[in-house]
């Protein structure tokens, strides 16, 4: 008889403990439930980011008659950034230091001679995004060439630009074809035609 009375005892005791740790456990899901919807929320973007020197961007596009028209961007320094898109895609924006961009406009015939409009633009700093094709500088010297030839030439020091200035804003893109530009707060002077 005492037996059965401990074992009793025991067994409700044992019954006691357990609903009263599932009721503390259940306060505490309660709990941790409530604040978990009182704190705000942080996504955690995973991005990535390569540093390269003395870089280097060809770019062939279709221009006006079919004419493969060439681009090139030279920077001393950059930063190649990965950040997340919209779920399915990865956006890559690349932050340049200085950087100089020559971009072929047109290819025509002066005579019976190649001749190559090219627009030149240097600056301090500028951004390039790789999904719309499109480059931002502020700050930009900017500079229009007619040159004889078709191959994009890799310094213009020769070369007397027709057109000179600079720009507060300057924006290219590439992606439809001949390039698109656009400058803000543009101021430019002429100068007389001619190649040293």
């Amino acid at each position: 008889m005492f037996r059965s009375a401990v074992r009793l005892s025991s067994f409700l005791a044992l019954l006691c403990t357990t609903l009263w740790i599932s009721y503390l456990c259940m306060d505490a899901k309660e709990a941790y439930h409530h604040l978990r919807q009182k704190i705000p929320q942080k996504t955690a973007e995973k991005t990535a980011q390569q540093m390269r020197k003395h870089v280097r961007k060809d770019l062939w596009v279709s221009g006006e008659n079919h004419q493969r028209l060439h681009s090139r961007m030279d920077s001393d320094l950059s930063f190649l950034n990965f950040l997340p898109g919209d779920g399915q895609s990865i956006d890559v924006v690349e932050e340049l230091g200085p950087t100089r961009c020559y971009l072929q406009e047109k290819i025509y015939t002066l005579g019976q001679a190649p001749v190559q409009q090219l627009r030149f633009l240097q600056t301090q700093k500028g951004t390039y995004q790789y999904r719309s094709q499109t480059f931002h500088a502020v700050e930009t010297l900017l500079s229009l060439y007619r040159i004889p030839g078709t191959s994009l030439p890799l310094h213009l020091q020769r070369y007397t630009p027709f057109l000179q200035g600079t720009a507060q804003k300057a924006t290219f893109s590439l992606k439809e074809g001949t390039p698109l530009f656009e400058a803000n707060g543009f101021q430019a002077s002429l100068h007389s035609e001619g190649s040293s």
